[in-house]
């Protein structure tokens, strides 16, 4: 289910398994959130327990996640998201390499379909349209069947509604399993995993780093 990769007095960093909301939605869904809720009431044998979340993943996306467990960590972690200070890392894979090439930075403006629940490419001229920027690097080439996969590490610069998937799939090479984006149905959902995050700790004030293991599964591993 959920694995732990660091817990403190301040914050709790886990890895968030595909297809687990990160926190319940109008269908009270079981989620994240609410395991770690149960988790902490258990551990401290009271019902009222803190527990903030500070940042999301999609239903389909797995991988790391932090936590805050007192007011003061929720504040300063939510501010380092704000101001774009916390890094984060995603693995990705395709079937294509991207028109920019096997190493580079998409740039890219977009709008969010509401309606659909997409994003759309859009002029650098409308006034609605949002700046989207990334880096990423081809790290693998994953044979399976006789078909070549590619699996890239991307650090996204700007932190936009579907943008990875967005910006892969306008250059050419949508993820594998992106239903939205591409064709290649695969798997069941979009080969996109939530890999390393870096931040300051919200009161220790020192650098913390730490990745999540990839699944032990196809297109992964």
């Amino acid at each position: 289910m959920v694995d732990f990769i660091y817990e403190d007095n301040h914050i709790i960093v886990i890895t968030k398994p595909v297809g687990m909301l990160s926190q319940s939605d109008v269908k009270k869904q079981y989620s994240v959130y609410d395991y770690l809720k149960d988790y902490l009431k258990k551990q401290k044998q009271k019902e009222n327990v803190y527990l903030a979340i500070v940042h999301r993943l999609d239903r389909n996306t797995g991988g790391i996640m932090i936590f805050a467990k007192t007011s003061k960590s929720a504040m300063r972690l939510s501010e380092q998201f704000r101001n774009r200070s916390i890094q984060k890392k995603y693995i990705v894979v395709t079937e294509k390499i991207p028109t920019t090439g096997e190493k580079g930075r998409m740039i890219n403006y977009m709008l969010k379909n509401e309606q659909k629940r997409i994003a759309i490419a859009s002029s650098s001229k409308n006034p609605h349209a949002k700046l989207a920027e990334l880096e990423y690097e081809l790290i693998d080439q994953i044979q399976y069947g006789n078909q070549t996969y590619y699996k890239f590490i991307v650090h996204p610069l700007t932190g936009r509604f579907h943008q990875i998937r967005f910006q892969f799939a306008y250059h050419d090479a949508p993820l594998i399993g992106d239903r939205k984006y591409g064709k290649n149905t695969i798997i069941d959902y979009p080969a996109i995993w939530s890999y390393e995050i870096t931040f300051q700790h919200p009161t220790l004030k020192k650098t913390m780093n730490f990745k999540s293991n990839l699944p032990e599964n196809w297109p992964f591993c």
